[in-house]
């Protein structure tokens, strides 16, 4: 802590690792030096995105641990209360969401209005699964927040992007996790995703 903050301040600290079995089996959590060194990246990712309105967790630090051929990193960002992503909100039936259709609705409805707010702001997300969206609950409908930017591109204010390489990319991680809970997503629940990310 700085001692800026209240009392009672809660960080979350992300260590950055591999994705792919073959690179994860191989570097684990190391990665080689570059142009884009990734808490870096995310950093100035994170905090452009929040200029131009889109909800993400503020970045409190960046932190590199260099060796002699390699990096490891953290990312440590504020704590969002009241949350789960929509992992949770749509497939577990141990957090709130989960269980009635009218919430199941409205975290995919708030899921497409962020892809939506996030083409119009010109900011592609490479990597928009469903663990990389984080649903504030709190008073009617949840309060969507996007994670994990160190695959993020921002493009130039005012100029926006088509949203559906995101949109596409997060109906296969959803239709991975119906695979694996044997939770399906009705044809009206897909539908509420599409209006929300078209309309």
């Amino acid at each position: 802590k700085t001692g800026a903050e209240p009392p009672g301040t809660r960080w979350a600290v992300r260590h950055y690792t591999r994705g792919g079995r073959l690179v994860s089996r191989l570097l684990d959590d190391r990665y080689l030096p570059s142009t884009r060194i990734r808490p870096y990246h995310e950093t100035a990712a994170s905090e452009e995105a929040r200029r131009r309105g889109i909800p993400t967790p503020k970045v409190v630090a960046a932190c590199l641990y260099p060796t002699r051929f390699f990096y490891r990193a953290d990312l440590v960002t504020e704590f969002v209360h009241n949350a789960s992503d929509l992992v949770m909100a749509l497939f577990s039936t141990h957090k709130k969401g989960a269980g009635g259709a009218g919430e199941r609705m409205d975290a995919l409805r708030a899921s497409g209005e962020l892809i939506r707010q996030m083409a119009e702001a010109g900011l592609r997300h490479r990597d928009l699964h469903a663990g990389n969206i984080l649903l504030k609950w709190e008073g009617a409908a949840p309060r969507p927040h996007l994670l994990d930017l160190d695959r993020c591109e921002v493009g130039s204010p005012g100029k926006a992007v088509s949203p559906k390489p995101m949109q596409q990319r997060l109906e296969r991680s959803l239709r991975k996790w119906q695979s694996r809970t044997g939770i399906r997503i009705t044809e009206k629940e897909w539908n509420t995703l599409d209006r929300a990310v078209t309309s």
